[in-house]
């Protein structure tokens, strides 16, 4: 964990000494007591938008992408996967424990083919006292060759990791910036574009963490008709 706040306390303290024979010497002196506040770094959704061919409002976009709920998980305490997530040396390590996260579907929308490239825009936001880093990623980054178990809930028929593989070789899903440090107050928008390249629905899983904070899969979809 980082370390936030901390404070220091002085306390003047007195001791007696001397030797056997001799009258007691009494000497003044301090003792230090240490405490310090312990915090994760954290990361909140803070406000969404849409553009190209977006067209919800800001308020049915914030539902439809699930913010709260995200926003919930956030706040949850970090976990001890998590945490052996952050400090695992291998990909095998890691790619068990994100079995572990939880799992969180975003509906980017639906729009007709030829449409723009539909955009939804982010304002994450760090309302913590230290920085906090994220990293948004894919199946390819991690080397998840085979479809993981935590892709059971949201399967789109028998072959989704041949779907997967293509989604993501066509750059159907865009993310910008995939990672950025956020100071303490501060906010970065990170764009989501979905490209029509063809019809039908499109889904792809990234796995969002906030380094020695909390994780999170997302299933990016969308849909084009």
């Amino acid at each position: 964990p980082r370390h936030g706040n901390s404070h220091v306390t002085i306390k003047n303290a007195t001791a007696e000494t001397g030797n056997e024979g001799c009258p007691a010497v009494k000497t003044k002196g301090f003792g230090i007591v240490c405490a310090s506040m312990v915090e994760y770094p954290r990361i909140t959704i803070a406000d969404a938008r849409g553009d190209g061919s977006c067209t919800s409002p800001p308020s049915t976009l914030w539902v439809q992408v699930m913010a709260d709920e995200v926003n919930r998980i956030f706040k949850e305490a970090v976990t001890k996967e998590e945490n052996m997530f952050h400090n695992a040396m291998g990909i095998d390590a890691k790619k068990e424990l994100i079995e572990s996260f939880p799992i969180m579907p975003l509906n980017l929308g639906t729009a007709p083919m030829g449409a723009k490239p539909l955009v939804v825009i982010f304002c994450l936001h760090n309302p913590g006292n230290v920085p906090a880093k994220f990293n948004f990623q894919t199946p390819k980054e991690l080397d998840l060759k085979n479809p993981p178990t935590w892709a059971a809930s949201t399967t789109i028929g028998s072959d989704d990791e041949m779907h997967y593989k293509w989604v993501e070789e066509h750059g159907v899903f865009e993310i910008c910036p995939r990672s950025q440090v956020i100071e303490p107050k501060g906010h970065v928008h990170v764009t989501m574009t979905y490209y029509h390249v063809n019809g039908g629905v499109h889904v792809m899983p990234v796995v969002f963490t906030v380094d020695q904070g909390k994780s999170v899969t997302l299933f990016l979809k969308g849909n084009t008709v």
